[in-house]
């Protein structure tokens, strides 16, 4: 259990050093630009990246250790907490800038569902930790019905917007099993062409058109900003994406748009960490599938 252990912490640490580093993302932090987050940097991340990866391990280690009689919701309810540890260590490190907030959600829960599927015997694969997480968060999506809207006092974002536009966000694909991340932006970056790079961005910005960015739509102030975000990442793939000059020049303008207009696709990015950790976790590797 242990060699598994740390072999897949380290697929969920690299997915999260991989987005970051990933150069150039509009309005993202990256590996020349701080985007629209003046708060942070490169190495924000990196520390928060490196502090995280004991987590990581634990939470593989929960879902391991997890009694096969014991409900998956209560196996989620079980690693909340640890969940709050971990981004209090994040805290800690980036002197309380939020950096992988969305991340330690859904990575947490991931690792796991996959060390629950480790304890049974089996493969993993990521159908399998898909069918686990379903399990686990059964009950999460109760917490929207919860919510009402003449009591709009303390709600985070991410419910608020639930409340306005009907957006579940991180939740809502999280408790679905991903369905955006496996059916869509995985198959996607398998099939894609090019450097690491080029291979990272057209897939952070093929997820922009497909997910309901609860931190672009935030920043923005309505759905009309994801609307026109998506128009502009539909000419960027028109014109050839990442590989092309005009993809390029294209990428510039809508990182410097996104500066102006203070717009960041947080949540587009932390599905492209998801999408990396599951990638990794069937084996693959960006450096030696470049074509």
């Amino acid at each position: 259990m242990e060699k598994e252990m740390r072999e897949v912490a380290s697929y969920a640490e690299r997915a999260l050093l991989y987005e970051v580093t990933c150069t150039p993302k509009p309005g993202l932090v990256d590996a020349v630009d701080a985007g629209a987050h003046e708060d942070m940097d490169i190495f924000t991340f990196i520390k928060s990246s490196c502090v995280l990866r004991g987590y990581f391990e634990e939470f593989f280690k929960r879902g391991y250790q997890a009694e096969k009689e014991l409900p998956l919701p209560e196996l989620f309810e079980q690693i909340r907490q640890l969940g709050l540890e971990a981004e209090q260590a994040m805290y800690q490190v980036t002197f309380g800038v939020n950096t992988h907030k969305g991340a330690i959600f859904s990575l947490g829960i991931l690792l796991c569902a996959t060390g629950y599927v480790h304890k049974q015997n089996t493969s993993i694969t990521v159908e399998k930790v898909l069918s686990v997480t379903k399990k686990m968060l059964i009950r999460l999506s109760a917490d929207f019905k919860k919510l009402n809207l003449g009591e709009n006092q303390s709600y985070t974002a991410g419910e608020q917007l639930y409340l306005k536009y009907g957006i579940s966000g991180i939740r809502g694909e999280a408790s679905a099993g991903y369905p955006l991340v496996y059916n869509y932006a995985l198959p996607f970056l398998k099939k894609s062409k090019g450097t690491t790079h080029e291979r990272m961005l057209d897939t952070l910005l093929y997820l922009v058109t497909l997910a309901e960015d609860t931190n672009l739509i935030k920043r923005g102030g309505s759905l009309a900003t994801l609307f026109e975000v998506r128009k502009k990442i539909k000419n960027y793939f028109d014109h050839g994406g990442s590989k092309s000059d005009q993809g390029k020049q294209d990428l510039a303008t809508l990182n410097q748009e996104f500066k102006d207009k203070n717009l960041s696709i947080g949540g587009s990015a932390d599905l492209l960490i998801v999408t990396l950790y599951f990638f990794f976790l069937e084996g693959n590797d960006l450096a030696n599938s470049e074509a």
